[in-house]
């Protein structure tokens, strides 16, 4: 799978700060020098309980918020010139229906309680979505962000993948840990490389659709689902056969062979 290497975020430390109007944030930035100035910000660890509802600084480029004490982003929350924005381990319980920053990249927002992927978030310029571990349970019919490379939904409610989720760009889907039963016959994803749907509930699959839905899969995880496993040694004949170097991990109910490789899950 190729590999996308995202900006590190750089620690930044010393001196005097300025003004939010919450008081966990002034603790966090006070020793921070002109912090309404800098284009990245780490303020992981720093219990910081809100997010001020004023927060507009054109320069910011990355912000790191993961374990927090966050219980919400503010409803106008639109950094216009933000790349990356890490916000995993807090406790948000909804992304804002007017939520789309307009240069965003990178958003992390696992371990946390959302309940739902609002109707209207397709951020144009998204590459790396992560809303593992929370509450999720329906994937919204129109979620295509057009430049998505990376998605993941892992330890969520899902049951099901919208039958037109079409995500063009995307090369890696981790979807496991939820309630799926089925892959939608029209689930086109032409350029992905990675699919985890281990720990679902599918109990049937069609081997040739699968072959031609994902023409660059590399790895598959379908481990612990009620699946026949004439299915899955139909599924590494096939890939045999068509000189498809796939690595399928469907727990240990066929010997080697059927062009299937033992593996261990990696999620």
């Amino acid at each position: 799978m190729k590999k996308f290497i995202f900006i590190s975020l750089l620690a930044i430390s010393v001196c005097k700060g300025a003004a939010g109007p919450d008081a966990s944030w002034n603790q966090a930035v006070q020793d921070i020098p002109d912090w309404q100035q800098q284009q990245n910000l780490d303020l992981t660890h720093k219990q910081i309980g809100a997010i001020p509802a004023n927060f507009n600084f054109p320069n910011l480029r990355g912000l790191q918020l993961s374990n927090n004490n966050i219980g919400a982003i503010p409803d106008n929350f639109n950094p216009p010139n933000l790349l990356e924005l890490f916000l995993s381990y807090n406790n948000i319980g909804a992304i804002p229906d007017n939520f789309n920053p307009l240069q965003l990249l990178v958003l992390q927002l696992s371990y946390n309680n959302i309940g739902a992927i609002p109707d209207n978030f397709n951020p144009l310029q998204l590459l790396d979505l992560q809303l593992s571990n929370n509450n999720i349970g329906v994937i919204p019919d129109n979620f295509n962000p057009l430049q998505l490379l990376v998605l993941q939904l892992s330890n969520n409610n899902i049951g099901a993948i919208p039958d037109n989720f079409n995500p063009l760009q995307l090369l890696e889907l981790q979807l496991s840990y939820n309630r799926v039963v089925a892959i939608p016959d029209n689930f086109n994803a032409p350029n992905l490389e990675t699919l985890y749907l281990n720990n679902n509930q599918i109990n049937q699959i069609d081997p040739e659709r699968l072959l031609a839905q994902f023409p660059h899969l590399i790895y598959l995880d379908l481990s612990n689902n009620p699946l026949l496993p004439v299915d899955i040694r139909r599924l590494g004949d096939l890939a045999q056969k068509a000189d498809r170097h796939i690595t399928i991990v469907a727990d240990n109910i066929l010997p080697e062979g059927h062009g299937i490789k033992k593996a261990v899950s990696r999620r």
